[in-house]
């Protein structure tokens, strides 16, 4: 039993992973449900599970076994999810410290993330990146920073783009996206274009 709550606690604490529950039986393992959120609902996750259970119970476990569960699967069948949208983004300035809000959304799933810095245009740039990225963590396989932030002119249109730092050796990833409505909007949607052209978990 011991051996079943640490692999529940150890699933749990996988990427994008929201909650996981053995279903034990007299025999053993009769089931492990895990709720994802929808991009990590395919076989690499169930790949990555099978790989962990025999480092903490010492025991491998039958796929069979393995049930993972999102917003977006539909009678037991999964269903290809589409990319999140920036869902909201809401600024809020008290005294000398700024905080931005995002959150992002896929048929009903939300992730939310936060920055917060001193009110300074360039630092306020950098953390509406970041609390869009801290939003996208549950969607990606290897840590990433950002490493800048930028608006620049392209005939008579503004565009964002924003430069995400993965881990040393893995390489930049960038992304951009047209001022419709103001600077900090297309800094969130240049975020997340570089989080899913670049970091999206294997689609197999």
């Amino acid at each position: 039993m011991d051996a079943m709550r640490a692999l529940e606690r150890a699933v749990a604490g996988l990427p994008g992973v929201r909650g996981a529950r053995a279903e034990t039986s007299e025999d053993g393992l009769a089931k492990l449900l895990v709720l994802v959120v929808p991009e990590r609902a395919n076989r690499h996750t169930l790949e990555t599970i099978q790989a962990l259970a025999p480092v903490t119970t010492g025991v491998a476990l039958d796929p069979e076994r393995i049930e993972i569960l999102s917003v977006l699967s539909a009678g037991g069948a999964e269903v290809r999810p589409s990319r999140r949208r920036l869902a909201s983004l809401v600024i809020e300035r008290a005294g000398e410290l700024f905080t931005a809000k995002v959150s992002l959304d896929l048929a009903g799933d939300v992730l939310v993330g936060q920055g917060t810095c001193a009110c300074v245009r360039r630092l306020e740039h950098r953390a509406v990146a970041e609390a869009t990225l801290e939003a996208s963590s549950d969607l990606v396989d290897a840590p990433a920073e950002v490493e800048s932030v930028d608006i620049v002119q392209v005939g008579e249109a503004r565009i964002a783009t924003v430069l995400l730092r993965r881990d040393p050796g893995s390489g930049f990833a960038v992304g951009s996206a047209v001022a419709r409505l103001d600077d900090y909007d297309a800094i969130a949607r240049a975020t997340l274009d570089a989080v899913n052209r670049s970091f999206s978990t294997p689609d197999v």
